[in-house]
């Protein structure tokens, strides 16, 4: 029965140095996958960290042209606007010399026009009173005919 007892004894350690083997190479091939897994996390990871500073900075010169953009067309408004001030006081200067002109020209043609017709009714009175006709006579002598005739 010792005989026997050893005999299983032997078989149960080779078993058990079988199942030690298996064991080593699940574990080693376990180990080898994590190992290139770990590996292919890393070259993922660095694509992705590539791919983010390459967008991060496309976003950052994107925000440096919009900047600029802005700041120009910020300047142009600035242009316009004093454009459009300097319009607007030219317009008013416009309103207050025609209003100058207005009230400076307007009574003067009024009273060139009264002296105008003033000159013509009194020439037209000379006419009448002149008996001897030496009104005729002046325009004979130079004076244009139609010098007061024109609204008779």
């Amino acid at each position: 029965m010792a005989n026997q007892t050893l005999g299983y004894i032997n078989v149960m350690l080779t078993v058990i140095a079988i199942c030690g083997v298996a064991l080593a190479v699940t574990i080693y091939w376990v180990a080898k996958s994590l190992i290139s897994g770990t590996a292919s996390l890393k070259k993922l990871i660095e694509t992705v960290d590539y791919n983010v500073h390459t967008s991060v900075d496309m976003i950052q010169r994107s925000i440096t042209d919009i900047n600029t953009i802005t700041q120009k067309a910020s300047d142009q408004m600035e242009r316009i606007e004093a454009i459009i001030t300097d319009a607007h006081q030219i317009g008013v200067d416009a309103r207050t010399s025609m209003s100058m002109i207005e009230s400076t020209l307007v009574p003067t043609l009024v009273s060139l026009h009264a002296i105008s017709a003033g000159l013509r009714k009194g020439l037209d009175t000379w006419r009448e009173g002149s008996p001897d006709g030496s009104y005729r006579k002046t325009e004979a002598a130079g004076e244009p005919e139609s010098a007061g005739d024109s609204d008779s």
